[in-house]
């Protein structure tokens, strides 16, 4: 999954909520 989110955009939003 980390993999893929970073590879998106979205994976700014994602890491941001994870955190």
């Amino acid at each position: 999954m980390s993999l893929f989110c970073m590879r998106n955009p979205v994976s700014r939003i994602i890491s941001a909520f994870n955190k």
